[in-house]
C-alpha cells in the first residue's frame, strides 16, 4: 500500500514564493530571475525606477521580531541598500514587537504584508494611502461604542483595509479581546484586511508621537472613546478627527430630555473640531421599537442640527443596528483562535445576510467612498 506524499517544507517554501511572484506581477511588478544564493531574500521586483526584495515567508504565525531584525540586517547592508524597499511576506504578518521594530527603524525600510491567497495587505511600514482618523463617542455611557468599533473595524477590515484601534477605555474590553497581535480578517480568495490595537497605557504614553510608529500604518485608525476623559489633554485626538461615529439608543435615557445627550455629544465634539462631521446611529434596536412614541422622538431630533452643521441622524431602515448578543459574548474565546466568533465574524458565506452586520458594512462602504467628507 502505497501511503500519502506530504509536501516538504522546502517545496512548500517555493510555492509560497511562486504565490507571492504572482501577487506581485499582479500589482504592476516584474519579477526578476531568482537568485543562486539567496538566503536573504527569496524574491526581487522592479517597477519602472523602482527596486524592491522580497521575504516571503509561509509561517504558521505571525512573524517574530528576531526574523524581521535578520530582514532588516540585510537592508541596511551595503547589498540591502541597492534596493528601495525590503517586503516581508508571510499568512499571518507580523507579531506586535515585529510591528514595533519596523516602525521604530525607518532606515531600514520594511514593509510587512499578509498574503493568503490572491490578494496581498499591508500591515507595517509606512503606507501610501491617505489615513483617515474615526472617532466612536456619544456623551453618554453603555450606549454600544465598543461593540460599534469593533464592528465597524471588522467591516471595514473585510472590504481589504488595515485598521488599528485605539482603546482609550478603562476596562479595556477591545484590547483583550482582539489581543496584541491582532486579527486578520479575511474576505476570501485571499482578500481581506487586519485590525490590531493599541491600549490605553500605551496610547497615553505615545499619543504626542501619534504621527508615528505602528498606528502610522493603518488605512483607518479608531478611537473607542470613554464617556468621559480623566484629562482634556486625552482627548486632543479629537481635534484631528475625520468622522465621529455616534450611538445611540431609543429610550429616554439614551436620548436625553430635550435631545440633551445629542446636544452634549456635539457640544463636546465641536470645543477641539468645528468641523468634523457627526453621525448618529441607532444600536440595539428592539422590533417593538420601530413604532411608537420614540420613533417621533428621535424623528423630532433632526430639528436639532442638520447636516449643514455636519451632524447626521442616520436612517434608522438602513443603519439602525438591531438586538444582538453582547460584546463579551462575541468574545468568549481568545481572537486570535481560528474558530473565535471575533476573527470570523466577517469571514463566514452569506455575511451580508446577517441582519445586525448590514448596518456596520453600509456605514463602511459610505467611509471608504469619502461620503461624509468629499
Amino acid at each position: 500500500m502505497i501511503g500519502k506524499t506530504h509536501a516538504t517544507s522546502k517545496e512548500q517554501g517555493d510555492a509560497y514564493e511562486r504565490l507571492a511572484a504572482a501577487a506581485l506581477e499582479r500589482m504592476g511588478w516584474q519579477v526578476e530571475a531568482m537568485p543562486p544564493n539567496h538566503s536573504s531574500y527569496d524574491l526581487k521586483a522592479r517597477r519602472g525606477n523602482q527596486k524592491i526584495v522580497v521575504q516571503a515567508k509561509d509561517l504558521k504565525t505571525p512573524a517574530s521580531e528576531a526574523k524581521i531584525r535578520q530582514f532588516a540586517g540585510f537592508m541596511t547592508s551595503a547589498d540591502g541598500h541597492a534596493f528601495h524597499e525590503g517586503w516581508f511576506v508571510t499568512r499571518k504578518g507580523v507579531s506586535r514587537n515585529g510591528r514595533a521594530f519596523i516602525a521604530s527603524n525607518p532606515a531600514a525600510r520594511i514593509k510587512s504584508w499578509v498574503l493568503g491567497g490572491q490578494f496581498m495587505g499591508q500591515t507595517a511600514g509606512v503606507s501610501d494611502a491617505q489615513q483617515r482618523r474615526i472617532g466612536v463617542y456619544t456623551f453618554k455611557g453603555g450606549v454600544g461604542k465598543s461593540k460599534l468599533a469593533l464592528l465597524l473595524a471588522g467591516a471595514l477590515a473585510f472590504r481589504n483595509k488595515n485598521v488599528f484601534i485605539v482603546d482609550l477605555n478603562r476596562a479595556q474590553n477591545l484590547y483583550h479581546l482582539i489581543g496584541e497581535d491582532g486579527l486578520y480578517v479575511e474576505r476570501g480568495a485571499g482578500a481581506g484586511g487586519t485590525v490590531c490595537v493599541l491600549g490605553r497605557e500605551e496610547w497615553n504614553m505615545r499619543k504626542d508621537e501619534w504621527k508615528y510608529g505602528p498606528v502610522l500604518d493603518a488605512d483607518f485608525v479608531i478611537y473607542d472613546c470613554p464617556q468621559f476623559f480623566e484629562k482634556s489633554a486625552e482627548r486632543s485626538f479629537m481635534a484631528n478627527l475625520h468622522l465621529v461615529v455616534s450611538p445611540l439608543m431609543l429610550n429616554t435615557d439614551s436620548i436625553g430630555a430635550n435631545h440633551h445627550v445629542l446636544r452634549d455629544t456635539v457640544s463636546e465634539v465641536r470645543l477641539l473640531n468645528a468641523q468634523v462631521p457627526i453621525a448618529f446611529l441607532v444600536n440595539n434596536l428592539r422590533p417593538e421599537q420601530m413604532q411608537g412614541p420614540m420613533m417621533g422622538f428621535l424623528k423630532a431630533a433632526t430639528d436639532v442640527y442638520d447636516d449643514r452643521q455636519q451632524v447626521y441622524l442616520l436612517p434608522l431602515d438602513r443603519f439602525a443596528i438591531p438586538y444582538q448578543r453582547t460584546l463579551e459574548e462575541l468574545g468568549q474565546q481568545h481572537a486570535l483562535n481560528p474558530h473565535s466568533q471575533v476573527e470570523m465574524l466577517f469571514s463566514r458565506p452569506g455575511h451580508e445576510e446577517v441582519p445586525w452586520l448590514s448596518p456596520a458594512t453600509r456605514l463602511a462602504d459610505m467611509i471608504i467612498r469619502g461620503h461624509f467628507w468629499s
